[in-house]
């Protein structure tokens, strides 16, 4: 325990998160392939020389049913991943980092504050990287973010803007050609989101495994000087 913080493994968090990014990145892929296949549709209608294409009934099924289903898989990977969150920086204050700026609580509170969620966020996952991979000897936040989090945070921000952009499109789309291009925008925002999915379920694990290494050079640490600072007992030896 350190600075009143009790480390506790996030092992059963990883893995339930590991397997609902999973599943979001097969529905991701699923919506994927059907606004392609309705890029198709369009641009056959838009072709005066062809002879107009029916949208494909099993198509909008299916993305209609991958749609509702990323969405409700997407609010429930949100609620663990934060609950990941918050302990994976109460952790970073058990195992000694005393230059921590964000607490456990804000890690999940600053998603929901404007313009701050920018940022905020970031700087969270930045520091408890750094300070799972501290050395023992001297544990600490501080230090650059390493590619795999600016990456991650990278595509985050740019699949957010593209996914506000395509619903505008989308909602405002009448002709064929504003259909497509609403489309196109969220073929884009679809390949933006795998990417951050892919690199988030990495960041995850290296932080978990980092962690758990962290805390078992402390625990041996702690072990050897309790071992050295404890005198062994003098037996006493009867001269008869």
């Amino acid at each position: 325990m350190a600075n009143g913080y009790q480390y506790q493994s996030a092992k059963a968090l990883v893995i339930t998160l590991t397997i609902l990014f999973g599943i979001l990145l097969v529905l991701s892929v699923a919506l994927g392939a059907c606004l392609l296949a309705n890029c198709v549709t369009l641009q056959k209608n838009m072709n005066p020389a062809g002879d107009p294409a029916m949208p494909d009934a099993a198509v909008a099924l299916t993305q209609l049913g991958a749609g509702v289903l990323w969405f409700l898989f997407y609010l429930i990977t949100g609620i663990v991943f934060l609950v990941w969150i918050s302990r994976a920086n109460a952790n970073a204050h058990a195992l000694g980092a005393n230059d921590m700026s964000i607490t456990p609580g804000w890690s999940a509170g600053w998603f929901f504050v404007p313009f701050a969620n920018l940022v905020k966020p970031f700087i969270n996952v930045r520091e408890i990287w750094n300070a799972s991979d501290s050395d023992p000897r001297d544990v600490s936040a501080s230090g650059s973010a390493p590619l795999i989090v600016t990456a991650w945070w990278c595509l985050w921000i740019l699949a957010n803007l593209c996914g506000q952009a395509s619903g505008r499109a989308t909602w405002n789309a009448i002709t064929p050609e504003q259909h497509l291009f609403a489309n196109y925008l969220n073929i884009a925002d679809d390949i933006l989101s795998v990417g951050a999915l892919i690199l988030v379920v990495g960041v995850i694990h290296g932080i978990h495994e980092r962690q758990e290494r962290l805390f078992e050079g402390l625990r041996k640490a702690r072990k050897k000087q309790a071992a050295v600072a404890t005198p062994e007992p003098q037996t006493y030896q009867s001269p008869w």
